[in-house]
């Protein structure tokens, strides 16, 4: 059944892409040029279709080759151009505008797909022959399958009982049906789902893309095809086979690869990735670095499983702040492949938390470059920005992430703190509430109450802010900062009692907390108990004896003691360092 599905969402899908290949979207103008090339697969290759898609390098235009496996069922649709031993294959001509191109990406049937730059260009009235693209795998159908169906034989054992594994644990043996869907999986990887990202810290998951194309010359045979098409290639042709040494791209190479993905390899990997899952944050990270350094160490796993075990390895590495070793995982996958986008994007991430935040943003923006539509490359460089104070290339970041990636509630949140620092509240309210709505993730949900609390309270709209700062309370069990903000938002409605209850619920008798004892001077204020009001005003400036809120409160505080001149002096003090002070404090009710 699932297979009849996926072979009539191909279908579907065919009857648009099709029509770009033959050419109803050639290019007709007088100054039309034409690109020739051949796709080629063996026959042992088992996959529906696949897509490759180029665009302009001013990114002006773009298209792609739908190519569909002759050998399926789907073959009824079209018969090969030319079928060379146990190979089949098909010619493309296709006319298109002068200018300069690149092929950027390489996808089974509508997967996100494997990134490179494969550029050529196109000529006023002639022809460029780009070469012939022999589609194999790194792991042929069979082995494959018998791998996953080994490991999927021995984990129904396992469940069953019959092979203690002292070294997991009961509850995190592996499901069977965890292993169920992975071996559905390991099928699409030979029957076409294709290549996946994981949505985890924007870790690239290159597990799927176990093919590559050996890049050849056979001009002679590929333009004969050619001029016997509909709309045949005209005028001077240009050869411009690429070099694959030089793109360093592993989907490209010279020769067949003779090495096989072992068992070893493939099984190590699947474990990091089943391991990436477990509940226990301990077992979770130790058997996911086995499992990876493992894979990694096995010199048969495919270039594409390296980048991802490097990447996800790197992860790792990053969240124990072991970041020299993370940065080195991430450029060794960016060795293995100049396009490994996600591994820019995580150095650069690796580089922020380190201080270096000009690398950061060359990272971030190399990430962008290869991958447009990465939309965590642009948010982790709009927080780079924002640390950098650089506002509005931070908000400029944060749209285009928003842009790509609606559902995301991480992306406006951090939106929300761009908008917060620029002075726009308004705005920066919509984007927390939009965060909550979408509640993503339950156990951040009270943070995105707090700071939407801290916004109502800078928006004076206290009522609001204490329903949000009750809902973070109670979600998060009560931080200081949650309870400082409630605190604070009790004196703007009128209800000091609150106030002086919530700030004497986080202090720290043994160390001053400036932030919580200057609002519980507010609260005595309201209260009439200057006595109180002062002794913590007192103590704030202690601490930091340049504070213009502290030695205004002090300032009243004496005048309502009767020191009237002590008083003035101190909210003149006040008043000269930070004007806008007395009509915030009015705000609160509270005044000379």
């Amino acid at each position: 059944m699932r297979k009849l599905f996926l072979l009539f969402a191909v279908v579907l899908f065919a009857s648009n892409a099709f029509s770009a290949e033959f050419r109803k979207e050639n290019y007709t103008g007088t100054d039309a040029g034409y690109l020739v090339m051949s796709l080629r697969h063996t026959r042992d290759v088992d996959f529906l279709s696949f897509v490759l898609n180029f665009r302009k390098l001013d990114r002006s235009d773009s298209g792609y080759f739908h190519y569909l496996n002759p050998s399926t069922p789907l073959g009824l649709v079209r018969s090969p151009d030319f079928s060379p031993d146990n190979d089949v294959g098909t010619v493309i001509v296709r006319a298109l505008p002068p200018g300069d191109y690149a092929f950027y990406r390489f996808s089974l049937v509508t997967g996100i797909g494997v990134r490179f730059s494969l550029p050529f260009t196109i000529r006023a009235g002639e022809t460029t022959y780009l070469g012939e693209f022999r589609m194999m795998s790194w792991r042929p159908k069979e082995d494959f399958l018998t791998s996953v169906g080994r490991h999927l034989a021995q984990a129904k054992q396992m469940q069953n009982g019959n092979i203690p594994d002292p070294t997991i644990d009961r509850e995190e043996r592996i499901p069977i049906e965890l292993l169920e869907r992975a071996s559905i999986v390991a099928e699409d990887h030979i029957g076409g789902r294709g290549h996946a990202v994981a949505d985890n810290g924007g870790i690239e998951d290159n597990g799927m893309a176990g093919y590559y194309f050996v890049v050849s010359d056979n001009m002679d045979r590929d333009l004969a095809i050619a001029r016997q098409k509909k709309e045949p290639p005209r005028g001077e042709v240009t050869v411009s086979i690429p070099d694959p040494a030089l793109l360093n791209a592993p989907i490209f190479r010279s020769e067949p690869d003779p090495k096989i993905t072992s068992d070893k390899g493939m099984g190590s990997y699947l474990d990091g990735r089943y391991a990436l899952g477990l509940r226990n944050p301990a077992a979770r990270t130790t058997r996911a670095m086995t499992g990876f350094s493992a894979a990694l160490s096995a010199t048969d796993l495919f270039p594409y499983l390296q980048t991802s075990a490097r990447n996800y390895r790197g992860s790792l590495y990053l969240e124990a702040k072991r970041f020299d070793e993370a940065i080195a995982d991430f450029d060794q996958a960016i060795a293995i492949d100049r396009f490994a986008y996600v591994a820019y994007s995580n150095r650069g991430l690796a580089r922020r938390l380190t201080g270096q935040l000009d690398s950061a943003i060359a990272d971030q923006t190399e990430a962008i470059l290869i991958a447009p539509d990465y939309a965590i490359a642009y948010i982790r460089r709009a927080t780079t920005y924002f640390i950098s104070n650089k506002f509005d290339l931070a908000l400029a970041d944060a749209n285009e992430a928003v842009r790509l990636d609606p559902k995301s509630a991480f992306f406006y949140v951090d939106r929300g703190m761009v908008y917060r620092a620029l002075g726009r509240f308004d705005l920066a309210i919509a984007d927390y509430s939009k965060a909550i709505e979408i509640k993503l993730y339950q156990e951040i949900i009270p943070d995105h109450y707090n700071a939407r609390g801290y916004l109502y309270l800078a928006t004076d709209q206290y009522k609001s802010a204490v329903d949000d700062f009750d809902r973070a309370v109670y979600g998060r069990k009560g931080t200081v900062e949650n309870y400082a903000g409630r605190c604070l938002a009790y004196i703007g409605v009128g209800d000091a009692s609150r106030a002086l209850s919530d700030c004497d619920r986080v202090l720290d008798k043994k160390s001053p907390q400036p932030e919580v004892l200057q609002i519980r001077a507010l609260a005595y204020l309201k209260l009439k108990q200057y006595a109180r009001a002062l002794a913590d005003s007192e103590a704030v400036l202690r601490v930091e004896p340049s504070n213009p809120r502290a030695i205004y409160a002090r300032g009243i505080a004496k005048v309502k003691m009767g020191d009237v001149a002590a008083g003035n002096v101190d909210i003149e003090q006040a008043t000269m360092m930070s004007a806008d002070i007395p009509a915030a404090m009015a705000k609160f009710g509270i005044s000379p």
